[in-house]
């Protein structure tokens, strides 16, 4: 057969090829196709990249919208209402409802990080406790979805790490103490028995969490060490006894057995650990306290024995006697239980009759500021001191409600009332400086001497009197006097000390006298002038409506009267001297007689005076027809007045 031979040759058209037409490799067709495809491809490049450019901007102005102030649901609104068309269209609104959910996310982790102190753990779980602060997805977008879960998820998961570890802490630290709280009810003359088999005895088998066969324990080797060393430090932290601290003590150095590795486990003293050293150091710190306080009190029993002892001694007898000398000898004896002499010795020179007694109220006053101000360390010391200084024993009972003052204060750790409040520490500066300022400067100009020691003086009386304000008020209402009451008696016994100070001006005025007694007496003269002058009034106008009655007195003792007539010389009623002077010695004696029986009901003295002067009464219906009848003028007759009210006839 024949082989078949191509009859194409690569000979050009009209060279000879056969059978095909040649044409050329591109035409002007194919070239508009492949522009068109090149344009096609740049333009898609320059819409993606329009597109993101929207979206980019669309972040920008959420962004900006969010800065502002406005919250998610506000900027929604404002889309939806047509306010922001560069925010909608089918380029942007995925990115624009993605964006909106990390807003969204935002907000509700803000939300919940304030109101956190909310949620319970021990009653609770995150979950249902962020329910209530997530927004509603039934209607959302699913880009605003995928937004808030790209913020909010990353959130859940850093809490609910923290939320763990927070519930792993609170259960180990419960278990410590309801470990704790087992050990505590042993008895102190259990523990040596007891104390570490019940301890041990803690740490039982609990299920395997992971899914194995083999039992966990209740608690880590870590826990179990942290029940005593919290049982220990529990009985040091409310430890008030010395049995206290030894039960501590003698927890710490229990023997606490064999491991599981058959190694002595030996006794929690003898633990290098850090939370043991700390145990050990705090241990120190309140026995030493514990032991201080013991002392203490001890010395505050023996002092409240010994003031009853003292109280005993000079409470009166049933029949309101006071103690004789076997009495005291008796109550002496029960001095004695304290073995200290000094208290017997102080207690027999204090009721020696012959002591020496110093009754000067300055000595007495500095005295119950001096105990008040804690100068003495006991009951007995402030005695003896008193006895020292020659105090009366009349003033004992004020030295004991001192003493009682100080004790009470030291106790509640407080400075004297007169010093801790401002009330009166303030107002007493004040009336010290105008004390001071009453004494004006010698001649020379130097300050006067009398200045400071009458400051002195003043200041022990406000003091003392400000105790006895407090101890006086507490006991009439129950109560402490307020710092509005405080205020009000204090200005009151100011003014009073000023004006004693600047009436007197010298040091120690005897006219500053109790202030309680000062106002009593003051009241008391207050109601005795107005009743006085009640009465003397009603007196002498009834003396002036009756002076006829009075006129009628002096006619009779005036016919009465006949004094001597001189006959010598040219005329008559001329007198000698002595003859003269015999004349007004009768009629003194008649004026005498007479104003007694004028001012009938009235005292003559020196109180009458007083009242006629201050209250400008009008007297001349009485003293004229006196003055008349014995042909003087009514000053005469007033001078003799003032002679009788002076003598006090």
């Amino acid at each position: 057969m024949a082989k078949y031979k191509s009859r194409i040759t690569n000979k050009y058209m009209g060279s000879g090829f056969e059978g095909y037409v040649a044409s050329a490799k591109t035409t002007e067709g194919l070239e508009l196709a492949k522009a068109l495809q090149n344009t096609g491809e740049r333009g898609m490049r320059i819409a993606n990249a329009i597109t993101d450019q929207k979206k980019d901007e669309a972040v920008d102005k959420i962004q900006s919208l969010y800065s502002s102030g406005k919250s998610m649901e506000a900027i929604q609104t404002e889309i939806l209402a047509g306010k922001h068309p560069d925010l909608t269209g089918k380029y942007v609104e995925k990115t624009t409802q993605f964006h909106l959910g990390k807003v969204k996310a935002a907000e509700t982790i803000k939300n919940i990080e304030a109101n956190k102190n909310e949620y319970d753990f021990e009653n609770n779980n995150l979950n249902t406790f962020y329910e209530k602060f997530l927004p509603n997805f039934n209607e959302a977008d699913n880009s605003y979805t995928a937004g808030f879960a790209s913020v909010f998820n990353t959130y859940k998961a850093e809490e609910a790490v923290k939320d763990a570890e927070v519930r792993s802490a609170f259960a180990s630290k419960k278990k410590i103490e309801e470990g704790r709280v087992q050990l505590s009810i042993i008895s102190d003359e259990n523990l040596e028995s007891d104390y570490i088999n019940t301890w041990k005895a803690l740490n039982i088998d609990v299920p395997n969490t992971d899914g194995g066969s083999t039992p966990n324990k209740l608690y880590t080797n870590k826990e179990l060490q942290a029940v005593i060393i919290a049982d220990v430090e529990s009985i040091i932290n409310t430890a008030t006894t010395m049995e206290e601290i030894e039960r501590a003590e003698t927890i710490l150095n229990l023997d606490m057995g064999i491991g599981k590795d058959g190694q002595k486990l030996g006794t929690l003293n003898d633990r290098k650990s850090t939370e043991v050293d700390a145990l050990k150091a705090k241990l120190v710190t309140k026995k030493r306290a514990v032991l201080q306080n013991t002392r203490a009190d001890e010395e505050y029993k023996k002092g409240k024995a010994v003031e009853a002892i003292w109280a005993e001694a000079f409470a009166p007898n049933d029949d309101g006697s006071p103690k004789n000398k076997i009495q005291l000898q008796e109550i002496q004896e029960k001095l004695k239980q304290f073995n200290d002499p000094q208290l017997v010795a102080t207690f027999a020179d204090f009721f020696n009759k012959n002591r020496t007694v110093n009754n000067d109220p300055a000595v007495s006053s500095q005295f119950m500021i001096d105990i008040v101000k804690g100068e003495f360390d006991s009951y007995d010391e402030m005695i003896t001191e008193m006895l020292a200084r020659g105090i009366p024993e009349s003033e004992l009972g004020t030295a004991n409600i001192r003493w009682n003052q100080y004790t009470k204060g030291r106790d509640e750790g407080s400075q004297p009332i007169f010093t801790s409040n401002a009330n009166y520490s303030d107002n007493v500066t004040k009336v010290l400086k105008a004390v001071e300022e009453s004494f004006k400067p010698d001649a020379s100009g130097l300050p006067n001497p009398n200045a400071k020691f009458a400051t002195f003086i003043a200041n022990n009386f406000i003091e003392n009197e400000i105790l006895d304000y407090e101890d006086r008020f507490e006991k009439e209402n129950g109560r402490k006097p307020t710092n509005a009451e405080r205020r009000v008696f204090i200005m009151d016994l100011g003014k009073y000390v000023i004006e004693t100070y600047k009436s007197d001006n010298v040091p120690e005025p005897q006219s500053l006298i109790p202030f309680e007694e000062a106002k009593e007496k003051k009241e008391k003269e207050e109601f005795e002038k107005k009743e006085y002058e009640t009465n003397t009034a009603k007196s002498i106008q009834t003396n002036i409506e009756n002076v006829d009655n009075i006129t009628q007195l002096v006619k009779q003792g005036v016919e009465n009267f006949t004094p001597y007539e001189s006959t010598i010389g040219d005329k008559i009623n001329i007198f000698t001297d002595e003859e003269a002077e015999d004349r007004d010695r009768q009629i003194n004696n008649l004026v005498n007689t007479i104003l007694p029986q004028a001012f009938s009901g009235i005292e003559l003295n020196d109180r009458f005076m007083k009242y006629l002067m201050d209250n400008n009464v009008d007297i001349d219906a009485i003293l004229t027809p006196i003055a008349e009848a014995i042909g003087k003028d009514n000053n005469y007759v007033l001078q003799r007045l003032k002679i009788l009210t002076s003598q006090g006839n």
